[in-house]
C-alpha cells in the first residue's frame, strides 16, 4: 500500500508539472467563441471550442456537463477529483454526482461533473481525458443532460 501511495504522489507531481509547462505554453492555446449567426445575433449562443496544436475539442452546445468513468473505486474523492481537475486542467467543480449501483449504493467508478464554465468543461476533456490517475485511465467526455434529468441535482454542490 505504500509504494501505490508514493507512485500516486509522484504521479500527481508529474501532472503538476506537466500542467505547469502547458501554462507557459498558454500562447498556444486559443479560446475561440463563434456565434451562430441566424439574424439574431443578440439571443443566438455561442459555440466554444478549445483548440492546441495537437487537440481540439468542440463544444457547439456549451455544455458544462461531463461524464467520468474508469475511475478507481477505492482512491478516488471529492477532494482528490477536484485536485486533479484545478492541477491538471485547471478548472473549477461545482457539482459531483457520483454514481451507485442501485442494489448495495456502493460508487462504481463513474460520475457526472459540473464545470463552472464552458471553457472549463473543454480544458477538462482535453488535458483529462485518457490521464492516468491512481492507477487507471480516467475517461472524461461532455455529456448533454436529458430532458427528464434534473440538473444538477440536490445536494451535489462541492
Amino acid at each position: 500500500k505504500k509504494q501505490v501511495k508514493e507512485r500516486d504522489m509522484l504521479e500527481m507531481q508529474l501532472y503538476k508539472e506537466r500542467r505547469k509547462n502547458m501554462k507557459k505554453q498558454e500562447d498556444d492555446v486559443v479560446i475561440q467563441h463563434a456565434a451562430h449567426d441566424d439574424g439574431n445575433s443578440s439571443s443566438t449562443p455561442k459555440s466554444s471550442s478549445l483548440t492546441t496544436a495537437a487537440t481540439t475539442v468542440s463544444n457547439p452546445q456549451n455544455i458544462t456537463r461531463l461524464f467520468l468513468k474508469n475511475l478507481n473505486i477505492k482512491q478516488t474523492t471529492q477532494s482528490t477529483l477536484i485536485d486533479t481537475f484545478s492541477t491538471i486542467a485547471s478548472c473549477t467543480i461545482t457539482h459531483i454526482q457520483w454514481l451507485t449501483d442501485y442494489k448495495s449504493g456502493k460508487f462504481y467508478g463513474s460520475a457526472f461533473v459540473e464545470c463552472g464554465s464552458v471553457e472549463d468543461a473543454c480544458r477538462a476533456v482535453q488535458y483529462l481525458n485518457s490521464t492516468s490517475v491512481f492507477g487507471r485511465k480516467m475517461m472524461v467526455k461532455l455529456s448533454k443532460a436529458d430532458g427528464k434529468d434534473i440538473w444538477p441535482p440536490p445536494n451535489c454542490a462541492v
